[in-house]
């Protein structure tokens, strides 16, 4: 698991800096506006068919179903894979020329049919995993950034609301280039003719059988994902910039979890699978341990990074060109609430795969309409009550995933590390309260350095003690009682039944 995490995790690590040069060219050359805003809106709307059946949607569901027809011969497993890519394009391409037609001329109508080729990135992105490639589907992303890149500087010059809609465009071109990468490595791993795999079957008795369980993991999905593009309009309704903030923010605080939290859950997917489908319970067991314990130990310091240090941060990453030093201190307070959840929400990416694997689909989507429900019932009390700003809605979300997580670990039928997950959380908040103590009034400032390398001094400055802090924490949680037991290193005291 450890390999292809790291293949992964190589990949990711480059694609994840192209995204970051990505957000950086948004950021210098349109700012904070409104109308950058009713953008990150469109795209979050545009992107709910790409998260519904590409990243975390389909995907979740063909690789265990790919795994059980793979023991029963290659060729019938890549007829299957065959199959689902037909079946999707059939579903796909009536839905979107409809909403076309629907959009015309709107910022999002110029998205749309990149959603078609991310459905299909992803697919065969969970094609290759099973077949051992990590590197290649996790570094594709970084033919995306590069021509979101190139349009944001050559459309900067242009009126606004006429160089997003540029932009728009860029991303369905980037979404195509990003699928085609995938294809020659794709078909070299068929064990059928490239003449059969041409053969139009959609919707054969294999892709039927995947449909029940996986619409629930479809109705899951789509519940949250349709929950995070209100967040967005609850967060306009807060603020008319809020929804910049808060996609400025959020995009920094998905950075760890790209890098570490999906790289484990890509990897460790159809390992689960394969374990559980050859019932071998006792390597399930250790993979999902092993994976949470990785995951926990590589996210807790992103989270005292953000939480601690967010507002220079933010000034290092996004100060510059037209994003103003207001806007900085507002993404950073939103970055802040947003890193509540970090932790959580990187452990829910590992908890999901588990019960997929066990072919429990019930469990993951309840554990979302949970979540979701809370979320919305507190975005509504936080901005129309208490008329609160864009912040409220990091909050809410970090206070959901939470729940969330609290729900799937309860109901995870294996060992589950939760002292050293209170260790852990309790260290960064130990840490967090003397960071404060220590600088009262970083959250509330107005005036940010202009020259780069002072930006970068103070962030190093209000870094350095609980940096060190948690450096000290991090060698005495070496020191906790580690044992064998059935094949799984676990804490003695950490294990659940």
């Amino acid at each position: 698991m450890i390999r292809q995490a790291m293949h992964f995790f190589l990949g990711t690590l480059i694609s994840r800096l192209g995204g970051l040069l990505r957000e950086l060219s948004m950021s210098a050359c349109f700012g904070a506006s409104a109308l950058v805003g009713d953008f990150f809106i469109s795209y979050r709307w545009s992107n709910i068919f790409r998260r519904l059946l590409g990243e975390g949607g389909v995907s979740n569901g063909f690789i265990p179903a790919y795994e059980r027809y793979r023991q029963e011969g290659g060729a019938k497993a890549d007829l299957f894979f065959r199959d689902l890519f037909w079946s999707l394009l059939v579903l796909l391409v009536p839905i979107i020329l409809l909403i076309e037609c629907i959009f015309m001329g709107s910022v999002a109508s110029y998205m749309l049919f990149g959603v078609i080729f991310i459905v299909m990135y992803a697919l065969f992105m969970a094609y290759l995993q099973c077949h051992g490639y990590y590197f290649l589907p996790s570094v594709a992303p970084t033919i995306f950034n590069l021509i979101w890149v190139g349009g944001c500087f050559v459309l900067c010059s242009y009126e606004q609301s006429y160089a997003l809609k540029g932009i728009a465009l860029c991303i369905s071109i980037a979404f195509l280039f990003q699928w085609i990468v995938l294809i020659p490595k794709t078909a070299k791993c068929l064990q059928i003719s490239l003449k059969e795999f041409l053969k139009i079957h959609p919707f054969s008795l294999e892709v039927k059988e995947l449909l029940k369980p996986l619409s629930l993991t479809l109705i899951g999905i789509a519940a949250t994902q349709l929950n995070g593009a209100i967040d967005l309009i609850f967060a306009k309704w807060a603020d008319p910039k809020g929804a910049a903030f808060l996609s400025y923010a959020i995009k920094l605080e998905q950075v760890p979890m790209g890098l570490f939290g999906v790289a484990v859950s890509q990897a460790i997917a159809p390992l689960l699978a394969r374990a559980y489908q050859s019932k071998d319970l006792a390597q399930y067991h250790f993979l999902t341990e092993k994976s949470l314990r990785l995951t926990l130990k590589l996210l807790a310091p992103f989270t005292l990074l953000f939480f601690v240090a967010a507002p220079p941060f933010v000034s290092v990453i996004y100060g510059r060109g037209a994003f103003l030093d207001q806007d900085v201190t507002l993404t950073a307070q939103a970055l802040a609430f947003y890193t509540i959840g970090l932790i959580p929400s990187g452990l829910i990416l590992l908890l999901a795969p588990s019960f997929y694997a066990a072919l429990d689909f019930k469990t993951p989507m309840k554990a979302t309409f949970l979540a979701v429900g809370i979320n919305t019932a507190l975005n509504a009390i936080l901005v129309f009550v208490l008329n609160a700003g864009a912040w409220a809605i990091a909050l809410t979300t970090s206070i959901s995933f939470w729940i969330q997580w609290g729900y799937l670990a309860a109901r995870l039928k294996a060992p589950y590390p939760v002292q050293s997950l209170m260790k852990h959380v309790s260290l960064v908040l130990f840490i967090s309260t003397i960071s404060f103590y220590l600088f009262p009034n970083l959250y509330w400032l107005t005036t940010y350095p202009k020259p780069f390398f002072d930006k970068l001094s103070l962030l190093i400055q209000v870094l350095t003690v609980p940096f060190f802090l948690y450096s000290l924490g991090a060698l005495w949680f070496k020191d906790s009682p580690i044992v064998e037991k059935g094949g799984n290193i676990v804490d003695e005291k950490n294990i659940k039944g």
